[in-house]
């Protein structure tokens, strides 16, 4: 599986193995099953590697050396599209997300996922960082959809337990996300910009 997900698109590729390279020491230091994990992904890029992208390595030299290093405005202007209403996150998501990470982050009893949800979250930014020399993003948006999703629920489930209010306020947030979501589903089929 973790084969197929390689082989998705080069710039997905690319964000998994940013994400693994922050991941798997972060299972090491808190104290996971890294050793296991590590084999899996060894193994899985191994064979990606030799058998697909060992292809195409001439073009991928030669479309590897960096422009200009300097593509901070670069960064605004995707981050500014892609958080505004009609952009494909959306500061519902976004700010969903953000709560969820922070309450990740916090609380004990989800410990548990505060590797993964940071080694994502980490890899999404370091993706959406190849802008600075180049005109192409990783495909950041669609790496971290997961990791808002994950943390937007862990939010929501917070908010909801804070009473009445906090529940109509869950619901409503979920029914808002969703009808969003449809909108934007939609709009991008019908107008071919998938």
């Amino acid at each position: 599986m973790l084969a197929v997900a390689f082989l998705g698109n080069f710039g997905v590729f690319i964000s998994l193995l940013i994400f693994f390279a922050i991941y798997l020491p972060l299972l090491l230091l808190w104290r996971g099953r890294w050793l296991e994990l590590g084999l899996v992904v060894s193994l899985a890029l191994a064979l990606v590697v030799v058998g697909y992208y060992s292809a195409f390595t001439a073009i991928l030299l030669e479309r590897g050396s960096p422009g200009v290093p300097f593509g901070f405005a670069r960064i605004a202007h995707v981050v500014t599209l892609t958080l505004q209403p009609t952009g494909r996150i959306g500061l519902l998501a976004f700010g969903l997300g953000l709560m969820g990470l922070g309450l990740i982050v916090r609380k004990q009893r989800l410990q548990r996922l505060q590797p993964l949800v940071v080694a994502w979250w980490l890899s999404a930014l370091l993706s959406l960082a190849s802008l600075l020399w180049t005109e192409q993003a990783l495909r950041w948006e669609a790496f971290i959809f997961p990791a808002l999703a994950l943390c937007g629920g862990i939010a929501l489930a917070a908010l909801h337990r804070w009473g009445r209010t906090g529940q109509a306020l869950a619901y409503g947030l979920l029914a808002l996300g969703i009808v969003r979501g449809a909108v934007l589903w939609y709009s991008w089929i019908a107008t071919y910009q998938h």
